[in-house]
């Protein structure tokens, strides 16, 4: 018998015989697996606080005319991290107004320009001040510069809109490689700026699509979900709306716009009223009874479209409310939080 099997064989006859040490052994096991217990659950808190936070953190960084003070007392680290960040970018605006007045941005708008340092400020937030290099800080009218080509005639300047020539120039003037990683998390960043930017001012400017007193009545929320008709796993990209009794109930246009659609195309919405409210912000009112509008009507905010019913991909009367911004399916009831 190996000297293993032999250690073995007696550390078994040690748990069978004496108490004292078998509670000892299971005592160290039970604190050893609560151990484990806390460490996994402070990790996925600290992810999950994190993740919390992103996009409010985002929202207070690029929008320095939000107040903050109110985080100084209750989470001081984000205050400091965004009044750092909010100094910073300011420059960076400065440096790119600066090179716009000086030579100006040929065939651009007011627009474009400040989309133009808008990229150029997320670009130095992602690579500068989430990589904590706080002490090798390029120059920031030359990193601004990074963004543009100087034209022929010497006066005028053109944006650059390749993102691989501005990771170029960046990696020439800094010595700093720009990650996939980074790339991906600064095209969120942007796409996410324009889902804000889109929504901001819209609390109390939308009205709800039914009327206020059932708009708790949420059957299925955006984001995934079991298909209802299928049991597999799905991505459903509005809020249902249901009740009992709810079928012919009216429906309204949240804000004014202009109707792209009034009736069923076969893609499952049934009856459906889109409006197109500009700025890339379209509404959705899906799988209705039937519709009052018409193609190309404008529509007031609260004004009567359609009655909720069960037209289309659908299980039962509801009211499928879908938001679309820059072509992005987002989660209607941002629009009235």
């Amino acid at each position: 018998m190996s000297t293993l099997a032999v250690l073995l064989k007696k550390i078994a006859v040690v748990l069978m015989t004496d108490k004292r040490t078998r509670t000892v052994i299971l005592s160290v096991i039970v604190g050893f697996a609560l151990l484990i217990f806390l460490l996994f659950g402070f990790i996925f808190s600290l992810f999950s606080f994190g993740s919390k936070h992103n996009t409010d953190l985002i929202y207070y960084i690029f929008y320095p005319e939000v107040p903050i003070e109110n985080l100084l007392e209750s989470e001081p680290q984000y205050y400091y991290h965004i009044k750092m960040a909010r100094e910073h970018l300011a420059e960076i605006k400065t440096s790119g107004e600066e090179i716009t007045r000086q030579s100006p941005v040929a065939d651009s708008t007011v627009e474009l320009i400040d989309r133009d340092i808008l990229r150029a400020q997320v670009v130095y937030y992602v690579l500068f001040l989430e990589r904590d290099t706080i002490m090798s800080l390029p120059d920031k009218p030359s990193f601004v510069g990074c963004f543009y080509n100087h034209n022929q005639d010497g006066e005028t300047v053109t944006a650059i809109t390749d993102d691989s020539v501005i990771y170029r120039n960046i990696e020439s003037l800094t010595g700093c490689f720009i990650t996939e990683a980074e790339k991906k998390n600064i095209s969120e960043i942007l796409l996410m700026l324009d889902v804000v930017s889109a929504l901001r001012g819209f609390p109390g400017e939308y009205s709800p699509p039914i009327e206020p007193e059932h708009m708790n009545s949420i059957s299925s929320r955006f984001g995934y979900r079991k298909d209802p008709l299928t049991g597999e796993t799905s991505f459903h990209n509005g809020t249902d709306f249901s009740w009992t009794g709810c079928y012919g109930a009216n429906i309204y246009a949240v804000a004014s716009g202009v109707v792209t659609r009034a009736g069923d195309a076969g893609d499952g919405f049934g009856r459906c009223v889109i409006i197109d409210h500009g700025g890339g912000i379209l509404t959705y009112y899906a799988h209705c009874a039937s519709v009052a509008v018409h193609v190309g009507d404008n529509v007031s905010k609260g004004q009567y479209i359609s009655k909720i019913g069960s037209t289309g991909r659908s299980t039962g009367p509801h009211l499928h409310f879908g938001l679309k911004v820059n072509g992005v399916w987002q989660d209607a009831m941002n629009l009235f939080q």
